[in-house]
């Protein structure tokens, strides 16, 4: 059996030798597969895997490419308020027709007089009572339960109701004062007579509403540089292949197939 403490310390005396640089960790050799023997000169020799060898190359590579951007900004606008002109100032000449009202008088008709009026005598009806028949009291003999009495009687006294003409008032004599008597009449009157006046007629305008160019538009230009980059990568230098190594404690002690 071959001793692990050995082959390890030959293999790596192979991987320090001078000029070999390696990937990563020290590469260790396998055994073939199958397993290898032979006897060369007087020695036991076994058939070992030697892994590729590689080597660590820095190289700069381009990632982004410069180029240059542009960048637009567009015009800034803004709305402004024009006043144009629509119709002139202009004079006119206009006729004012004269005014009129209607103007109420009182007309006297008929002046106020006195007169002397005789009011006759006022006769009313009244009523009264006139009595026909007086009361009469009687005694009259009657007889109640075998008994003999006296009952008074009174007979009511008799009247009749007859209408008789009154004077109220008597017949008199009084002034009265008639008023006088108007009627109204309506008369127009001027107020103001016909005129010719001058009017001036102010000039109208109209606003208008236009966007005019505040800004103008821009371009800006930003360089961007080219963007490298330090990349490693493994190139091969040996690929892999097979030595002979000798066993120190010979071909006995390895256990076969």
């Amino acid at each position: 059996m071959i001793h692990a403490a050995r082959i390890r310390f030959a293999v790596l005396g192979l991987a320090l030798l001078p000029g070999i640089a390696l990937a990563d960790a020290p590469a260790r050799m396998t055994p073939a597969d199958p397993m290898v023997l032979r006897f060369y000169e007087g020695r036991c020799q076994m058939k070992m895997l030697v892994p590729p060898r590689y080597k660590r190359v820095k190289s700069r590579q381009l990632v982004q490419a410069g180029e240059v951007v542009e960048t637009y900004k567009p015009p800034v606008t803004a709305e402004v308020v024009h006043r144009v002109l629509v119709a002139p100032e202009r004079v006119e000449y206009r006729v004012q027709p004269a005014r009129w009202k209607l103007v109420k008088d009182r007309v006297l008709v008929r002046a106020a007089e006195v007169k002397e009026i005789v009011l006759p005598a006022e006769y009313a009806y009244k009523t009264r009572r006139r009595l026909i028949a007086p009361g009469v009291r009687t005694d009259k003999p009657v007889t109640v339960d075998g008994e003999k009495k006296v009952i008074r009687l009174t007979t009511a006294p008799l009247y009749e109701t007859e209408r008789v003409l009154v004077q109220v008032t008597p017949e008199r004599r009084i002034s009265r004062t008639i008023p006088a008597q108007y009627r109204i009449e309506e008369r127009r009157v001027m107020v103001t007579p016909e005129r010719r006046e001058k009017v001036v007629i102010p000039a109208r305008y109209k606003e208008v509403i236009n966007r005019v160019e505040v800004d103008a538009p821009q371009v800006t230009r930003r360089k961007i540089p080219q963007r490298h980059e330090v990349k490693y990568q493994n190139v091969l230098v040996k690929p892999a292949h097979f030595v002979w190594m000798d066993v120190p404690s010979g071909c006995a002690t390895v256990p076969k197939g």
